[in-house]
């Protein structure tokens, strides 16, 4: 099972409807595309600290290590973008949610069905 965080900036049907679902897990999308995943979700701030770490390492480093060390550090910026990048996604998200859940499911369409159950009285 899956745990889903559920975020909606109200509690009416358009609302709800509109409802972000963030699973709680490692980011593939994050790990693989890095600073691209972050600008996709909107992270703005998270994208410039990703971009600045990348031109400090290759303006400030790379003139004085070796090219596998710039390969170690890209998979550590990118291996912390996919495990907490999701989880920023939810902070950004807390701010402007005024309704907040956690659904456990085995994939996105459960969690869906869940949700819209226990918020709009049933209906999907």
């Amino acid at each position: 099972m899956t745990l889903f965080v559920v975020q909606a900036r109200g509690t009416d049907a358009a609302a709800l409807v509109r409802a972000h679902f963030i699973k709680d897990g490692f980011a593939w999308g994050g790990f693989v595309f890095g600073w691209l995943w972050l600008a996709y979700h909107r992270l703005w701030l998270a994208t410039a600290i990703y971009l600045a770490f990348e031109v400090l390492v290759l303006v400030l480093v790379r003139p004085h290590v070796e090219p596998p060390v710039l390969l170690v550090l890209d998979a550590l910026a990118r291996l912390f973008v996919g495990l907490e990048g999701n989880r920023l996604r939810e902070a950004k998200g807390a701010r402007r949610a005024a309704l907040t859940d956690v659904i456990e499911a085995r994939d996105r369409p459960e969690a869906e069905t869940i949700f819209y159950a226990r918020h709009a009285g049933g209906a999907a």
